[in-house]
C-alpha cells in the first residue's frame, strides 16, 4: 500500500544522505520527549488543501529560529499494511490521554503512524 511521507527541504539532503526515514518524537507526552517508541508519520493520502498545522514549524541552529515548511518535499513509500499501526490505535495503545489525542489531531488529522 502507498503512503506519504512530508518533510522540508532543510531535512531533505540528510534523509537521501542516510537513504531511510529516521524514526522521530512520537508524541505520545505532552511534557516529556520519547515517552513512546520513536515513529515515522505517514500519511494515506496526498495532501491536498490548507497544510496541517503539524507539517508548518521552526527549527532552531545557532541561536536563532527558522521557519520551515514540512510540506514542501513528498516521499513516496510502499508498505505492507499490517506494518502501518494507525495513529487512534497508536495513541491508546500507549494510554495517551484524550485532549492531547484530540489537540494531536487538530493539529494534523488523521494519519498513520509506522513504529
Amino acid at each position: 500500500m502507498i503512503f506519504y511521507h512530508y518533510t522540508c527541504i532543510e531535512h531533505i539532503e540528510k534523509i537521501l544522505e542516510d537513504g531511510f526515514l529516521k524514526p522521530s518524537e512520537s508524541n505520545v507526552s505532552p511534557s516529556e520527549e520519547h515517552v513512546g517508541p520513536d515513529v515515522v508519520w505517514l500519511l494515506k493520502k496526498p495532501l491536498t488543501g490548507q497544510v496541517p498545522q503539524m507539517l508548518t514549524g521552526a527549527i532552531q541552529t545557532a541561536g536563532r529560529s527558522f521557519g520551515v515548511d514540512k510540506s514542501r518535499i513528498c516521499i513516496t513509500i510502499d508498505l505492507p499494511s499490517h506494518e502501518v499501526q494507525r495513529a487512534d490505535k497508536f495513541w491508546k495503545k500507549h494510554k495517551v490521554e484524550q485532549w492531547w489525542v484530540d489537540r494531536l489531531s487538530g493539529l494534523g488529522g488523521k494519519s498513520k503512524v509506522k513504529d
